[in-house]
């Protein structure tokens, strides 16, 4: 975030050594605020807990209520240490502005946390790294330390751990039952069934839950922070399965505006004897910090918006976020980066960046590149965008295949096993990514892709672009012949699927072939990778380089000559070649290239080619109106391209909402 005394130069600089030396996910704020987005969100999830725990249940069961999220939050302490927290109690209790709902739970009767956690930190019970090795759960001597019993702040000793009463918080077990049964993990649908439940579950979820929620609405309402940049760091930031703004969507979709506000009047009610919950549950602005300010939610209401990100074609993953000024949606991705053309190069960068999971293919990176090349295509059809380069972030440039955890229908745990993909979501996914690469492969704008490392689907990715330009890789390599390990070259392009046992399920095969290897070339691939400089012998690379800096300077060095192509011929070009030989059909496209209705660049072009003495005027981007040959650009209702309906599957493709 932007301290008071930062420049904006500082800021800047700042941003981009976090994200680009430290290689990590940053959301940066450029007003200043207490604790960055994540640290107040998760102190306050053991904080609002803390003052309720009376037993060795209560850190099980309530702290318990976060697992639905992420996990409990007492644990996560234990492995971090108490004086951070107990220490940011301190400061928030003092600091925190007049105006924040959840200042309230670090200032209670001058104690800026209970008196429980007190004797533990003055114990020296501060956590797995504590001489004994306790705090709020008593650890393991392994390597790997485990919790073997809670404390008991009635008692204070520590106590077996016990399970979750399923009799009182049914909604816990329920809920994880439906998303074994359909395949998920920690849904949002989840998330919903507790918050409405009427057992103990439910009641831990809107006492404890809620106030959070309020509080992120807080955080957009005062332009701290965006939707996308709260959404995005608690999924990088605190492990959240779900969003906590998909899960207000989610509440917003299942009960309507109207509905979410009455369930935190429900819930306010249900807390009617704690005066600490009237402020903390105040959605109308009646008492508290927040007085005279009702939440966000009303405006929401009052404006017509009922949802605060976009979500994807393909699997309504998030994709974009509300821009509250607007009250339009814009793009906005975990794990993406897209940098707009400057209006002299006309080059869009699509940078695949998952520092934390490393670049996969998933549901979620399927839905943001639609979603981005959507953008592309607009933006090409107002003439500000001629050429994509797409690379990888990270150490190598590494670009992986598909995201392994994806191939278990559900979350894989050894204690329960593995649960195949059904046939039709295996087919589906390979259909939806399918799609999307012949859209990009058809685009009237031109690609070229700059990578490192390459593994599976992200090796195939790059066969459907113009071209490729590869960093040569090294390492430790591991002889089966003579049994040692020698450093030396390592495979740029590597397709191990016939090792597992599957097929490379997007279309490597043929377009190995389309590219002109042979039968013989593509089982070497398969069945021992490439290097860079065997890729370019055989004509699967465009280019090789040494070091990453060097093949991006020539990469968009390449990309800013294509951009300044005329799209009209470009469009043409690529219809050709995916077409095949047809004579007649070329005379006629030869035809109407001359035609200046149909391709406003021709006059530009010829006019450099006829007059070699003279600067040829600027080509004027804005003029082409009319529709590219064989292409229809994005519209509002969706459609990329004329093929797109029949590439979705129906199941997905009948999913309302898509952006």
């Amino acid at each position: 975030m932007k301290g008071k005394f930062a420049s904006n130069e500082t800021f800047a600089f700042g941003t981009v050594f976090a994200d680009q030396i430290l290689e990590k996910t940053v959301i940066a704020l450029p007003v200043d605020h207490h604790g960055y987005i994540t640290d107040p969100i998760f102190q306050a999830m053991a904080a609002i807990i803390s003052w309720d725990v009376q037993t060795s249940q209560d850190i099980v069961q309530l702290g318990g209520l976060w697992e639905l999220f992420t996990a409990n939050p007492f644990t996560v302490l234990d492995q971090t240490g108490h004086m951070p927290y107990t220490e940011s109690s301190r400061h928030m209790g003092k600091a925190l502005p007049e105006t924040d709902r959840l200042r309230c739970l670090y200032d209670r009767n001058k104690k800026h946390y209970p008196d429980w956690i007190a004797r533990l930190e003055k114990d020296g019970l501060t956590g797995v790294n504590a001489p004994a090795r306790k705090g709020f759960y008593a650890w393991s001597q392994s390597d790997r330390p485990a919790p073997q019993s809670v404390f008991d702040a009635r008692t204070g000793e520590y106590v077996p751990i016990g399970e979750i009463s399923r009799k009182d918080f049914w909604s816990y077990y329920e809920a994880a039952e439906r998303d074994r049964r359909a395949g998920k993990i920690k849904s949002a649908e989840s998330l919903v069934h507790v918050a409405c439940a009427d057992d103990a579950g439910g009641r831990a979820f809107r006492r404890y839950a809620l106030p959070i929620f309020l509080y992120v609405l807080d955080l957009i309402q005062d332009r701290i922070a965006t939707p996308g940049q709260i959404n995005i760091s608690t999924r990088a930031g605190l492990r959240f399965k779900v969003g906590i703004i998909e899960a207000i969507d989610a509440l917003i979709s299942h009960l309507t505006i109207d509905g979410l506000i009455e369930l935190v009047r429900r819930a306010r009610a249900e807390n009617a004897d704690d005066p600490h919950m009237a402020d903390l549950l105040d959605v109308d602005g009646e008492s508290g910090p927040r007085k005279g300010r009702p939440c966000l939610l009303h405006e929401l209401k009052r404006r017509n918006l009922n949802r605060l990100l976009g979500y994807g074609k393909y699997y309504r993953t998030p994709v974009a976020e509300l821009d509250l000024d607007t009250g339009q949606h814009k793009g906005c991705y975990l794990d993406l980066k897209f940098c707009e053309p400057s209006s002299r190069d006309r080059v869009c960068s699509i940078v695949f960046d998952n520092p934390l999971r490393g670049n996969v293919w998933n549901r979620a990176a399927l839905d943001q590149l639609a979603h981005a090349s959507r953008r592309v295509l607009r933006l090409h059809r107002e003439g500000r965008c001629g050429a994509v380069l797409f690379t990888a972030g990270g150490t190598g440039m590494r670009m992986l295949g598909a995201d392994a955890r994806e191939f278990n229908r559900g979350w894989f745990e050894r204690s329960k096993g593995y649960v195949p993909l059904s046939e039709a979501e295996a087919a589906g996914f390979t259909r939806n990514g399918m799609g999307l690469f012949r859209l990009i492969q058809r685009s009237p704008a031109a690609t070229i892709g700059v990578f490192g490392e390459k593994w599976g689907g992200g090796a195939e990715f790059t066969y459907f672009l113009d071209l490729r330009y590869d960093v040569r890789a090294e390492g430790f390599v591991f002889d089966t012949l003579e049994r040692q390990t020698n450093w030396q070259p390592k495979n740029t392009y590597n397709q191990p699927e016939l090792d597992y046992a599957i097929l490379g399920g997007f279309g490597a095969a043929n377009e190995c072939q389309r590219l002109g290897m042979g039968d013989s070339i593509i089982f070497e691939l398969f069945d021992q990778g490439m290097t860079a400089d065997r890729a370019y012998q055989v004509g699967l690379s465009n280019g090789v380089f040494d070091q990453e800096l060097e093949a991006l300077r020539r990469g968009y060095e390449r990309a800013r000559l294509m951009a300044k192509d005329a799209p009209y011929s470009r469009a043409l070009f690529k219809k050709q070649l995916a077409r095949g030989r047809d004579d007649e059909a070329l005379a006629r496209e030869t035809g109407e290239v001359f035609n200046p209705r149909k391709n406003p660049f021709v006059s530009t072009g010829l006019l450099a080619l006829l007059d070699r003495g003279a600067r040829a005027p600027k080509m004027d981007y804005a003029c082409l109106h009319t529709e590219l040959p064989g292409w229809r650009y994005p519209t509002d209702n969706g459609m990329m391209d004329p093929d797109a309906a029949d590439e979705q599957s129906a199941d997905q493709s009948a999913q309302p909402g898509g952006v």
